[in-house]
């Protein structure tokens, strides 16, 4: 049993979020916790007395659907939806916390313009304590796992996260990804992580890809279906570039696919 949150603006959580949490919920079985933002949304605001009856009335609709929606699933929530009141509280949540699991939509509504994922989003991959699902924008199955790898601490550290959060999906497939920017250059993957890796997966396939690491993931990526996507592979810096709104961004607005983050 781990312990997952579940993040929440305003609103309810949509169909397919709430599918893929209660998905990890049951396949884990934990308890799942949403957590919602409205408290900070109505801060922001400067709430006075009208402003925080209407939001305790909302956010008691959104825990009552919340739940509700829990049990048709067979999934045990916790007792109520607690409420942050500024981004620390979050932050310190995540401390102890072994999953948060975020759509990457999330957003005060203060923006409308936003794009995917959005500033709440990007904020809270950088700063949480603990490992970050962006949930799909569609869910049905988890077929396959690909772990993003390049050698480094922080691909390390988030293949073994991932593993030993998930030892559910031992029998799955896995896909050890890694992209050469320098087409003709050999590159070989360590016994020592393919001795790892085979202590924790039973069906283990290698895949090079050579070309822009960025362009090359992205495609790649975008012809899976039904995977599980570990991005391990890249610092925080490479994976602030693939959140930004350009082309490459189109990974997490695009892929229906739940994405694991986790750096050291």
């Amino acid at each position: 049993m781990i312990n997952i949150l579940l993040v929440i603006d305003d609103k309810e959580a949509t169909t397919a979020t709430l599918d893929f949490a209660c998905y990890v919920a049951r396949l884990t079985a934990s308890r799942l916790t949403a957590i919602s933002m409205q408290g900070l949304l109505y801060g922001e605001l400067q709430a006075d007395r009208i402003l925080n009856n209407l939001a305790n009335l909302q956010l008691g609709q959104i825990a009552y659907h919340f739940h509700q929606r829990c049990i048709s699933r067979d999934v045990t929530t916790g007792e109520n939806i607690d409420s942050i009141e500024n981004w620390e509280e979050l932050i310190n949540a995540s401390r102890y916390a072994d999953i948060i699991i975020v759509d990457a939509n999330l957003s005060l509504n203060i923006d409308s313009t936003e794009g995917s994922p959005t500033h709440y989003v990007k904020k809270l991959l950088h700063e949480a304590e603990c490992p970050i699902i962006i949930a799909p924008s569609v869910f049905e199955e988890i077929d396959e796992i690909v772990l993003t790898y390049d050698n480094s601490k922080t691909s390390v550290y988030a293949i073994k996260q991932f593993a030993y959060l998930f030892p559910e999906f031992k029998n799955k497939k896995v896909i050890a990804l890694q992209v050469n920017e320098h087409s003709g250059q050999d590159i070989e993957v360590s016994n020592q992580f393919k001795n790892w890796l085979d202590n924790h997966f039973t069906d283990i396939e290698f895949v090079m890809l050579e070309g822009d690491s960025e362009n090359r993931l992205m495609e790649y990526l975008l012809s899976r279906h039904n995977a599980f996507i570990v991005m391990g592979g890249y610092s925080r810096n490479r994976w602030s570039r693939i959140l930004q709104p350009s082309s490459s961004a189109a990974i997490v607005k695009l892929l229906p696919a739940p994405i694991f983050v986790a750096h050291s």
